[in-house]
C-alpha cells in the first residue's frame, strides 16, 4: 500500500465554533493526520483560531507552509515553526511584515531558536510597513543548513543573523539590496568573493539603487556575484 506523504485541506469562510462537537471531531482528525504525513500548509486566516493547538499537539514537523493575508495567525505559526525547530527542512512563509521574521529567531523568553534541520526558507510579507528599527540578534546560528534562501523584501536585520554558519551549504538566494543593506552585509563579509563554495544561482533586487551609488560595496557584490559565474576562478 503507498506510503501517505502529503494532505491538503482547503475550508473556505469556515467558522470555528467550541460548542459544535464536530468542529473538535474534525480538528482532531487533522491534527492527527498532520503528525503522521509531517506538513502543514496554510493558506487562509480563516482557520487561525484553530492554529491555537497546533503548537503543543504537532511535533516532529518537516515542511510548513503558510500564507497570511490578514491580521491574526502570525503568532500560531511562529509557535509552531520554534516548536518543529530540530526537524523542520523547508519553511515557505507570507508574514504580516518585515518585523515578524525575528519571531522565527528569537523565542518570546528571548532566548535564540535554531533549525539545524532547515534547507529551504522562502520568505514575503503581504503588508509593506517599511523599517523603523532594524534588530541584531548577536550569537544567533538559526540556519545553519540553509541551500535555498529566498527574502521577499528588504533584509530585515542589521547583522547577518540569517547568513551566519551556512556559507558551505548555500546554493540559491534570493533578495532584495538596498545599499545600506549591501554595505551592512559586506561588512559581516557575507559577499566576499568565493565564500560560497556551492552557490549556483542568485537573484538581486533593487540593483540600480545599489550601483547608482557607486559605492565600495556595491563593487564588493558585483565581484560578489562573477565569482560564482561559470569559468570564474
Amino acid at each position: 500500500m503507498p506510503v501517505l506523504r502529503e494532505i491538503g485541506v482547503s475550508i473556505n469562510h469556515y467558522s470555528f465554533d467550541p460548542s459544535r462537537s464536530n468542529d473538535w471531531r474534525f480538528d482532531s482528525l487533522v491534527t492527527r493526520l498532520y503528525q503522521i504525513v509531517g506538513r502543514i500548509a496554510y493558506e487562509y486566516p480563516s482557520m487561525a483560531t484553530r492554529m491555537t493547538l497546533l503548537p503543543d499537539l504537532v511535533h516532529n514537523l518537516a515542511h510548513i507552509d503558510y500564507y497570511a493575508i490578514m491580521d491574526g495567525g502570525n503568532e500560531q505559526i511562529l509557535d509552531l515553526a520554534r516548536q518543529n525547530s530540530p526537524t523542520l527542512q523547508s519553511l515557505v512563509i507570507t508574514l504580516r511584515g518585515i518585523s515578524d521574521l525575528s519571531g522565527l529567531i528569537q523565542s518570546v523568553d528571548g532566548s535564540y531558536v535554531s533549525y539545524p534541520c532547515l534547507h529551504t526558507l522562502k520568505a514575503k510579507q503581504w503588508m509593506n510597513p517599511g523599517i523603523s528599527h532594524r534588530l541584531v540578534f548577536p550569537g544567533a546560528l538559526p540556519f545553519p543548513a540553509l541551500r535555498c534562501l529566498s527574502i521577499g523584501y528588504d533584509y530585515p536585520f542589521d547583522d547577518d543573523s540569517i547568513f551566519r554558519g551556512c556559507a558551505p551549504t548555500l546554493e540559491y538566494l534570493e533578495m532584495k539590496l538596498s545599499s545600506a543593506t549591501a554595505a551592512m552585509l559586506c561588512k559581516y563579509g557575507v559577499f566576499t568573493p568565493s565564500s560560497h563554495p556551492r552557490l549556483q544561482c542568485v537573484k538581486i533586487a533593487q540593483m540600480s539603487d545599489l550601483f547608482a551609488n557607486q559605492t565600495s560595496s556595491a563593487a564588493e557584490c558585483m565581484r560578489f556575484i562573477l565569482s560564482i559565474a561559470p569559468g570564474a576562478s
